[in-house]
């Protein structure tokens, strides 16, 4: 990606920090504090109010890497940022996000006086990604998604936070795109964009349409039954493929169906101790289940979520987007579904039943949007 302008607190005053030190070394301070957002827009999957570790790599694009420990140092004297001050030896660096009274701020675009016109991208991309990217470079976004986001009061600081900058990257043709090398999952514009504001992407100045794999984490999941003809994995499977999983986990609990989405994967993904009236029910429901995915976390929590996103960035990424390839279709993936132009939507679809079924065993139900 590029960096051309950072993305900085509405209260943030640019224009003090500009005058109190020479002009190269507030544009560092600057790009400091504008790089906790890159890389949370640019990750994807982290909490707006977590702790990020910046890579020397990636500073060391603007910031020369004598000056870092400088530039962290003012900006913790000045109240700006704040750090975890853990460090794990080969697992975890330090960590840094903005204060409370920065981060609790929306954001504004402001123009870098010495911009990076230079790709400082650090992914190596394989054949299909580079697919993808391919793609993505062709990619504009409507003015009325900038619109639509101004006019929600109810969004969080966070979420208008990853919309502002995600737009305007789009926006202005400054790409990122990266590979986790554990599962196989990319990330990259489209893909971290707020879903509400994918309807205002085009693509060569056309729309786009959305094929998604309903409940695809949980019905991934069925892979993990020893016994694929046991009584449970049968139900289990005639549910996943019905696309209702979460409406008879809601049954159960009595809870609206976003909140049992983000319970299952709290109680699914997250730590042994997060108990909830989902996992409870998933349990009663499900046992044979409940004790494969206690087995698969009990030495590592992550495990189950690794494991299920390597099987669906298998299914997406390694089998259906290389036959789209093979079909000269343009597709974008965002993890579990596959943007692309209408009149493919119903060869999409077939193309992602096929590989769902000869790789797993199983029929997704797909929505279309």
């Amino acid at each position: 990606m590029k960096i051309t302008a950072f993305f900085l607190p509405k209260n943030l005053d640019v224009e003090a920090i500009r005058t109190a030190y020479r002009a190269e070394y507030a544009e560092k301070l600057l790009f400091f504090i504008s790089c906790i957002h890159f890389c949370k827009v640019t990750r994807g999957d982290l909490a707006f109010d977590a702790f990020i570790g910046l890579k020397a790599e990636i500073l060391g694009k603007f910031i020369r890497l004598g000056d870092v420990k400088k530039v962290k140092e003012e900006l913790l004297k000045r109240g700006i940022i704040e750090t975890d001050n853990q460090y794990l030896v080969g697992k975890k660096c330090i960590g840094y996000r903005l204060t409370d009274q920065y981060r609790s701020e929306k954001v504004c675009r402001v123009p870098a006086l010495y911009p990076k016109e230079q790709d400082i991208s650090l992914a190596q991309l394989q054949d299909m990604e580079q697919y993808i990217k391919t793609n993505l470079e062709r990619v504009t976004i409507e003015p009325e998604a900038l619109e639509i986001l101004d006019a929600d009061s109810k969004k969080s600081v966070g979420a208008y936070t990853y919309g502002f900058i995600s737009y305007h990257f789009i926006r202005d043709k400054n790409w990122f795109f990266a590979t986790d090398p554990k599962t196989g999952r990319v990330f990259h514009n489209v893909a971290n964009l707020n879903k509400e504001l994918r309807p205002f992407l085009r693509l060569d100045g056309h729309k786009l349409i959305e094929v998604d794999i309903s409940n695809c984490q949980p019905m991934l999941l069925y892979s993990f039954y020893d016994d694929k003809k046991s009584a449970e994995a049968i139900r289990y499977k005639a549910i996943v493929e019905s696309g209702k999983f979460y409406e008879v986990i809601q049954a159960v609990t009595t809870q609206e169906r976003q909140t049992t989405k983000k319970r299952f994967m709290s109680f699914a993904f997250g730590e042994p101790h997060h108990k909830n009236k989902v996992s409870k029910a998933f349990n009663i429901l499900f046992p044979e289940l409940g004790k494969i995915i206690n087995s698969i976390k009990a030495d590592d929590y992550t495990a189950l979520a690794i494991a299920l996103q390597k099987l669906e960035a298998d299914l997406v990424i390694k089998a259906v987007v290389p036959l789209c390839k093979k079909m000269a279709i343009p597709v974008l993936t965002v993890h579990d579904s596959i943007l692309t132009f209408p009149e493919h939507r119903e060869i999409v679809s077939k193309l992602i039943k096929q590989q769902c079924e000869a790789l797993y065993g199983l029929t997704p139900m797909l929505k279309t949007h």
